[in-house]
């Protein structure tokens, strides 16, 4: 019998579903098991995409001893039902072996199971499991990364997560002062969800945060643009396309400066809008760049006008005068 017929009678695909789904059995240490990993990314994507009898034999052992699809969302959703504060190591390689696998395209079946339907069904489950944590363990701070990632890969829309973002049930279980249920499923889970929004495009971003303003979406929308500017100390590098200030100028123009007349009238105070332009400003420090966009010039210059404007906060709005005057005006 040669190699080859040894290999697709069936000991090289226990190994391989073995170490995609049982890898902690063999007991390797972090470095081993980024190898392992980076060795099962190849097998799947490299040797058994292209080779139909490979690929045939591996999901009927993986389908028998590992997957069952009716029961997926069950599987990778069971650290939250039960309310853990660990992860065992057979849950987080679980949901990294369908990761793993659906990347690869290999099991066409597995892939057409993980619809729409069931992702909006895990972003439900982990918004409402996600309101019994007063915080966090480290564990299931990097599972609900796993899990954001794989929401994010199957639910480009990100309208069901931006749903719970902004939820305003009241939610004071875990705090002295009250919040919602959205600001605390976004705390919980704030450096994801950052690098989550951002992945989005301005103008769908723009969209879901100014239709029907609110206070949450503000609260958000202020974040975003503290994210894009300040020294970036929280951010665990979860900012990647908006990391240049040419793509963070999109940002601005696109969610923030272009529906100026919109927020300022939802009625926070002016020296928050008055910091998220200087915030702005910070990055988009060219001389006229505000000029550009007269709702934001009609607003500065209404401010500078008013007879209530004391000395101080002079001072800090002619701060902003070169970003409305030209070089050759300046």
């Amino acid at each position: 019998m040669s190699l080859t017929n040894q290999i697709i009678n069936g000991a090289y695909f226990r190994l391989v579903a073995k170490c995609l789904f049982e890898p902690y059995s063999y007991h390797l240490n972090s470095e081993q098991l980024k190898e392992l990993k980076w060795i099962m990314d190849r097998v799947l994507c490299d040797k058994c995409r292209s080779v139909d009898e490979i690929a045939k034999p591996l999901f009927e052992i993986i389908y028998r001893d590992y997957i069952q699809v009716d029961k997926m969302l069950e599987q990778i959703m069971e650290p939250y039902r039960m309310r853990q504060n660990r992860v065992d190591a057979s849950q987080r390689f679980y949901l990294e072996a369908v990761m793993l696998i659906q990347k690869s395209g290999l099991f066409p079946y597995y892939i057409e199971c993980i619809n729409s339907d069931m992702v909006d069904l895990m972003v439900l489950t982990l918004f409402e499991s996600s309101q019994e944590y007063a915080e966090l363990s480290v564990d299931i701070a990097q599972y609900s990364r796993l899990v954001l990632e794989f929401i994010s890969a199957n639910s480009p829309d990100m309208r069901k997560l931006f749903e719970c973002l902004v939820d305003e049930e009241m939610c004071s279980t875990f705090s002295s002062r009250p919040i919602t249920k959205g600001s605390h499923f976004f705390n919980l889970h704030r450096p994801m969800l950052t690098q989550l929004l951002f992945r989005s495009h301005p103008d769908q971003l723009a969209s879901l945060l100014l239709t029907e303003i609110s206070d949450q979406k503000l609260s958000i929308l202020t974040h975003l643009v503290q994210t894009l500017t300040g020294p970036k100390r929280d951010l665990d590098n979860t900012v990647t396309l908006l990391s240049n200030s040419g793509a963070a100028g999109v940002f601005f123009k696109t969610a923030v400066l272009s529906h100026w007349s919109r927020l300022v009238a939802y009625g926070r105070a002016d020296d928050q809008w008055l910091s998220m332009l200087s915030n702005i400003t910070h990055v988009k420090s060219h001389a006229g760049y505000l000029a550009e966009f007269d709702q934001v010039a009609e607003w500065f210059c209404q401010r500078l006008e008013s007879p209530l404007l004391g000395p101080p906060d002079l001072l800090h709005y002619l701060k902003l005068l070169p970003s409305f005057l030209p070089n050759d005006v300046q």
